[in-house]
């Protein structure tokens, strides 16, 4: 948010955060709110998603973000580096919030 505020109430410009903050912090939101839902629903306290669900989401973002919105509208152009970015952030998401994951690398 603070990114936000910066860019768009203050004008101040942070070319590399412009370009590559709002696909980085996507993802780890994103999965997270999905995780925080999947609990709810399901009523499983400790449930984490699946590899293979983040890797879908990463793969479905990058589909509509990167190329259908830019072959839809003008306004919207495809960047190869913010797909590198929505994959870094659901691998910053996988490393931090997923603790099965974590003990299985140390183990």
């Amino acid at each position: 948010m603070a990114h936000q505020l910066l860019q768009k109430v203050l004008y101040v410009k942070l070319e590399i955060a412009d370009s590559f903050l709002d696909p980085l912090v996507f993802m780890p939101i994103c999965l997270y709110l999905l995780t925080r839902e999947r609990r709810w629903f399901l009523k499983e306290p400790n449930y984490q998603l699946p590899i293979v669900h983040i890797l879908c989401y990463v793969f479905l973002t990058i589909l509509v973000s990167e190329i259908v919105f830019p072959a839809l509208s003008n306004k919207f152009t495809a960047d190869p580096l913010d797909a590198l970015c929505f994959l870094a952030g659901a691998i910053l998401f996988a490393a931090t919030a997923m603790p099965d994951i974590q003990m299985k690398k140390a183990g």
